[in-house]
């Protein structure tokens, strides 16, 4: 149990605090909407690395639709 913990002491000095994390931010009601910009800037302004992803229109209530991935594209 020592080694453990030396070991866990050891990781912890080499390393530092960490304090920052990787994010990523989605929704479904696009980029541009005022909630995922404002937790974008919020957590970059922590200094938090942040990517969003979220489509470039609203695509609410869309899960229920059934079409081919394909016919997506075109």
């Amino acid at each position: 149990m020592r080694v453990n913990t030396a070991v866990a002491l050891v990781a912890f000095f080499a390393l530092g605090p960490v304090s920052a994390i990787n994010i990523i931010s989605s929704n479904d009601d696009g980029w541009a909407e005022v909630n995922i910009r404002a937790i974008f800037q919020s957590l970059t302004a922590g200094g938090h690395s942040v990517v969003v992803s979220a489509p470039a229109e609203n695509q609410s209530g869309t899960g229920r639709l059934r079409a081919s991935p394909l016919s997506c594209i075109y």
